[in-house]
């Protein structure tokens, strides 16, 4: 049975950049395929997501909110 990776969620400015090691590593076990879901922030998860930045990666969390704001509107 082919096997594939889900990378979940892509968070574009904070762990983006790992996606091609993932999926490389991935494919070097076997995987024939490579799924991504980006970062949702329904509801109230938007203002809960930013003081987690703001507290664990305060220097990102701008660049990380414009990006998200720039996909998902």
């Amino acid at each position: 049975m082919p096997v594939g990776v889900m990378v979940a969620p892509v968070i574009p400015g904070l762990n983006d950049a790992e996606i091609p090691a993932i999926v490389e590593a991935a494919a070097n076990a076997g995987a024939r395929s490579a799924h991504l879901i980006m970062l949702r922030l329904p509801h109230g998860v938007a203002p809960l997501f930013e003081d987690w930045l703001e507290r664990n990666r305060p220097e990102r969390r701008k660049k990380v909110m414009n990006r998200v704001r720039d996909l998902r509107g």
